[in-house]
């Protein structure tokens, strides 16, 4: 994967653990032990054989009318796991709400908390999921039953991932790890430390950790989690560039993983197996797994790896030279990836509002106890002279500076969250986000004023190979090197943005096609003279420039896009290290 993903995967979080059932249950009127023996096998099966436990949930229901109402909030609670199983976010949320509402019983409203976090944050629902995830958080000490405890701790691993947070979400994976349950393998909580720790970044896919987590899942008999496992590894393999051994995995498991029947891992492996197959040459294989993991429309709610299996599809079709097909995955690869960009965003704006309003009323709690203490000084301090008065003054000045540079404090973060919102952490330029933005508001100014805009899409070429020879730190600094330069040839009305990885796009106001070339010409040139630099190493550097105007795409941005895409492509075609305009419709490049 090219992308850190920043929303929670529907999939991901299926897990729900089995618990003890309540030992006070046979005292209560109505109470059916027949069943209770149904419940536990069902909340033992829930993930191993889910075709099972639909049955079950169904023979439940039909002896209802004979359960205790304590039995019946447990059926309905389960009925709710399953809408999140299978999709049903919306359905499940009101299901769940319900037991939340209407069960007096501590447990299951522990459980029906962490597993309704799940279809609120795959609906985008972040505040209402953190809010939830603060009150179990809350709650998780007084729980006894480490099962359900466990729950709650990969509940927030999960979630603290979607929200960017993978070093604090490792601890708490190793806080479940540690608090392992009785009777429960190492399964799940393996599975989450490998989750929380290939979203930081700091699990290489020859770990053991891998191994440990898969045989202990195949011993339990828990393969859903075994392929979870499995998956991870293949996407971290990928993201190495070790496309052989994650096309090893993904072939030889794929079998087991559509025996599942659990749609969303279903599509996610035919995803990620899409994507090996186009990095290892095989486009035959690439657009037939990428077709199988897509819709037949956008979700509400796209993950990443959809995003990049539409684009998979685009890049197959372009090469094919199929135009308008290419256009159409193109268009949906850019609201895919537009959407999941947003998802990533919301998500990490949203944890940071909540953790500051609970911070907040820290604050203001703390500050209620100043100034209560504060008042019970004065009372003291009033029968005394100045001395005491000076007192009371020189305290209150500390609290009114506290409160100041709280204030302060709060003012900065606030600055810092919006820049890290719009900007490329490791360039100091825009994101694809805010670059999108600014780019669609600028291209209605000018439409509205008759002007033409053009757009400059470059890419650095065989950065891969410089990443793999010279090390992820070197190739930052390339990078950052490219962008610098790029700097000296802008003017204060352009707008610069990082794409994704080693592309760059440059979009130039109040510019003509015909204007364009020389300051194209002079950026590649500018970039390719920093390969004489001592700190690049000589190290051969170079970049591939595609450029589109408005005056043959039009002012719509998906349009624009792919025309200076083609332009790119056609650059790195003709020997990379040059210039393109796409100044012709009918395909007939300009190349400097």
């Amino acid at each position: 994967m090219t992308r850190k993903a920043v929303t929670v995967s529907g999939w991901l979080v299926a897990a729900v653990l089995f618990c003890a059932v309540a030992t006070h249950a046979s005292a209560q009127v109505g109470f059916d032990p027949a069943a209770e023996a149904l419940f536990a096998r069902a909340e033992a099966i829930k993930v191993a054989d889910n075709a099972g436990f639909k049955q079950l949930l169904v023979d439940l229901s039909a002896r209802r009318d004979g359960l205790s109402e304590t039995q019946r909030w447990h059926l309905a609670y389960l009925q709710g796991w399953q809408d999140v199983y299978q999709g049903r976010y919306e359905a499940s949320i009101t299901e769940l709400r319900k037991v939340l509402d209407g069960s007096t019983d501590r447990t299951l409203r522990f459980r029906t908390r962490a597993t309704l976090i799940n279809p609120l944050a795959a609906t985008h629902q972040y505040e209402p999921a953190y809010r939830e995830l603060d009150r179990l958080l809350k709650e998780l000490p007084s729980i006894d039953d480490p099962a359900v405890r466990f729950q709650g701790i990969g509940e927030a691993t999960q979630l603290l991932v979607a929200a960017g947070q993978a070093d604090l979400a490792t601890q708490y994976a190793r806080l479940g790890v540690a608090l392992e349950p009785q009777g429960i393998s190492t399964c799940q909580a393996t599975y989450l430390l490998v989750m929380a720790m290939s979203s930081a970044r700091t699990l290489p896919p020859e770990d053991s950790a891998y191994e440990q987590g898969i045989d202990a899942c195949v011993a339990t008999g828990n393969l859903f989690w075994a392929d979870a496992i499995r998956l991870i590894r293949a996407q971290t393999f990928i993201r190495k560039g070790q496309i052989r051994p994650a096309l090893t995995v993904l072939q030889r498991f794929q079998s087991e993983v559509a025996r599942s029947g659990y749609g969303a891992l279903i599509h996610d492996w035919a995803a990620t197996w899409a994507d090996a197959l186009y990095r290892s040459g095989d486009l035959d294989g690439a657009y037939r797994h990428a077709r199988q993991s897509v819709p037949d429309q956008l979700p509400v709610a796209p993950t990443p790896l959809l995003a990049r299996a539409y684009q998979v599809l685009y890049e197959v079709a372009k090469r094919r030279g199929n135009a308008a097909e290419a256009l159409d995955w193109h268009e949906r690869f850019v609201e895919a990836d537009k959407h999941t960009l947003d998802a990533a965003s919301a998500s990490s704006l949203a944890y940071q509002r909540v953790k500051q309003e609970v911070d907040d009323k820290l604050r203001q709690l703390q500050q209620a106890e100043d100034s209560n203490r504060i008042l019970q000084l004065r009372q003291a301090l009033d029968r005394k002279a100045v001395q005491a008065s000076r007192l009371s003054i020189v305290l209150l000045l500390t609290v009114l500076a506290s409160v100041v540079f709280w204030l302060i404090r709060l003012k900065r973060s606030q600055k810092r969250f919006m820049r890290l919102a719009r900007h490329d952490g490791l360039t100091g330029i825009f994101n694809r986000q805010h670059f999108v933005e600014q780019a669609e508001r600028i291209l209605t100014a000018a439409q509205r004023d008759g002007q033409h805009v053009c757009l400059l899409l470059m890419d650095l070429d065989h950065f891969k190979l410089i990443n793999d020879a010279h090390g992820h730190a070197f190739g930052d600094l390339v990078l950052k090197r490219a962008v610098a330069v790029c700097h000296d040839h802008l003017r204060k009305s352009d707008i610069f943005g990082r794409l994704g990885g080693e592309e760059f796009g440059i979009l130039l106001p109040g510019c003509m096609l015909a204007s364009v070339a020389e300051r194209a010409e002079a950026i590649r040139v500018t970039i390719a003279e920093t390969s004489d630099d001592e700190d690049t190493r000589g190290v051969v550097i170079s970049a591939s420039l595609g450029v589109a105007s408005t005056e043959h795409a039009g002012y719509d941005l998906q349009q624009l896009m792919a025309d200076a895409d083609n332009a790119l492509y056609r650059a790195k075609r003709g020997g990379r290290n040059r210039v393109v305009l796409d100044d012709v419709p009918q395909g007939e490049a300009a190349s400097l």
